[in-house]
């Protein structure tokens, strides 16, 4: 069990992190620090209130896309110029599904190889030129070739393979492969 002691103005306090959420923490620390949390006293009133949590959970919900969008594989700079598109994958009994966003790409630029243990996904995005530029404000669109090699969580049949392209996502369905018929090895005892 963890103790995480929080410095600033709390009385150094010992908190049981893992019975305590971060929310009761954040308020605990907005409490003894009004003017830095930007909580009046009105507020502080209702210690509980609908505002401040409503607050909170915005900003949860604003941190956990922050940092979906700076996963550590899109952090990395690829030596090769390529980019490489977000991708879901999912398991159920009998198959994984791969999703990947991949709007704006065409479906015959697109190049899928499978192994039994990993996928990879290739291709160009190329979008339409403007006819007459004058400023660009904005560029965050990543355009090019594009490489992605996904680690399957378990071993797939590579010849039960199907894919879809539907709406820039590309949907890729992949059978597991069966486990071969165990056998029971008896030991004999040697005399």
């Amino acid at each position: 069990m963890k103790f995480w002691s929080i410095t600033g103005s709390l009385p150094s306090k010992k908190i049981n992190v893992q019975f305590l959420s971060w929310r009761l923490i954040f308020y605990e620390f907005c409490k003894n620090n009004r003017v830095a949390c930007g909580i009046n006293s009105e507020e502080m009133m209702a210690p509980l209130s609908k505002k401040l949590f409503r607050e909170i959970h915005e900003m949860q919900m604003q941190t956990g896309r922050m940092l979906r969008n700076m996963s550590f594989t899109r952090m990395i700079k690829l030596e090769s110029g390529s980019w490489q598109p977000p991708v879901d994958i999912y398991e159920s009994d009998e198959e994984i599904t791969v999703y990947c966003d991949l709007a704006g790409v065409s479906k015959d630029s697109l190049e899928l190889m499978v192994a039994e243990d990993q996928l990879h996904i290739s291709g160009r995005r190329q979008l339409p030129k403007p006819q007459s530029i004058v400023c660009i404000h904005q560029l965050e669109i990543e355009l090019g070739p594009f490489e992605r090699t996904v680690a399957l969580p378990t071993r797939v049949d590579v010849e039960q393979v199907s894919s879809l392209y539907l709406d820039g996502i590309l949907i890729v369905s992949l059978k597991k492969r069966k486990v071969e018929n165990q056998i029971i090895v008896r030991i004999e005892v040697g005399g």
